[in-house]
This record gives structure tokens, C-alpha cells and sequence, in this order.
């Protein structure tokens, strides 16, 4: 092994400086640092980009739950989505898992709630029940009522969830509800 000790490596004129060849390991080792103020750097995982794909959808209008039956929340106003066209806010109301972001997902609910009765939020995964929660609230401490929510799901790309209210009343109930999620691991 030869070691080279110079205080600068810069390729010829509007060239691209190489290290090592197809099949190579560069090595970096423990206690150094990568400095890369001010730089441009491509194809390389940066600490940018934990957390993601993440999305932040809400519903901006009331929403009226119906005795004895779903309805879907019509999630129309999306505030963020890390990856452009995976939260759809005009046809379906979902959220669809980019190509290649398959994982563990964390996902975290608020909603307003109808005036008094019981009542079930569900989560569908590719049309088919992920969770339903059921959930008994009072119409007598006034005030707004509010479910929050927090649950996880492993999903693979292309997989696509949506969310449903049902209650044992008729109750428009006015207020926004929001959805996000994130993954946590792949």
C-alpha cells in the first residue's frame, strides 16, 4: 500500500476528478470528516432526507357523518408532500407510497367529532381495513370534541390509504381534519 500526502487533488480542466474504479471501496475513516460547505452533491444519502417520503393532507370543509354508515374525508387541501404526486387531493382523497419507498410508516390523525354517540375511524390500506377504531364520545362537557390518533403501518410501494368516519348519528361537524405520516424505516 503507498500513501500519497498532498494538500490538494484537482482534476485537469473541465474534467471529473475519480476516486478509485468500478468494484473499489473508498474508505473514510473513523474520526474524519466530509466537509461539503457550499458544495453540490449528488446521488449520496444526506441527513436531509430522514423522515421521507412525508405528507400533510386536511379536510377544509365541514364533513357530515352519517347514522349507520362510512364516509370518506374528503382530505382536499394537501399542505406538504416530500415526494411530488403521492398525496392525491382532487379525485381519491389518499395518500399513494412513492416507487421505491416501501416501509414502516407512522401515521397521525385529528378530527373533529360529531355532537354526542359512538363511532368508528377506519383506515383502508389498498381498499381493504387496515384499522378501525371505535370511539365513544359525550354531547354534555361542550366544547369542540377532537379523536387524535396515532398508529403505524408497513407499506410497499404503490400501496394506498384512505380514511373513514362512521358514527350512530347524523352530525355535520364543522372544523378541519388532517392526516400526515412519515416512514420511519425501510
Amino acid at each position: 500500500m503507498s500513501t500519497l500526502k498532498v494538500n490538494l487533488v484537482e482534476p485537469r480542466s473541465a474534467t471529473t476528478l475519480t476516486l478509485g474504479a468500478s468494484g473499489d471501496t473508498v474508505d473514510i475513516p473513523a474520526g474524519a470528516t466530509i466537509d461539503a460547505t457550499g458544495a453540490t452533491i449528488t446521488g449520496w444519502p444526506s441527513a436531509g432526507t430522514a423522515n421521507q417520503p412525508n405528507f400533510q393532507m386536511q379536510s377544509s370543509a365541514d364533513l357530515t357523518w352519517v347514522n349507520s354508515g362510512y364516509t370518506k374525508i374528503p382530505l382536499s387541501t394537501l399542505m406538504w408532500e416530500s415526494d411530488s404526486g403521492s398525496c392525491d387531493t382532487t379525485t381519491n382523497y389518499r395518500f399513494t407510497v412513492p416507487t421505491g419507498k416501501g416501509g414502516k410508516y407512522f401515521l397521525n390523525h385529528m378530527m373533529p367529532l360529531p355532537d354526542g354517540g359512538n363511532g368508528y375511524v377506519k383506515i383502508l390500506k389498498n381498499g381493504t381495513e387496515l384499522n378501525n377504531f371505535w370511539y365513544t364520545w359525550a354531547s354534555n362537557f361542550g366544547g369542540l370534541k377532537q379523536f387524535s390518533m396515532a398508529t403505524s403501518a408497513e407499506l410497499a410501494a404503490a400501496d394506498y390509504l384512505e380514511w373513514w368516519v362512521y358514527s350512530n348519528v347524523n352530525d355535520t361537524v364543522n372544523g378541519y381534519y388532517f392526516i400526515e405520516g412519515w416512514r420511519i424505516d425501510s
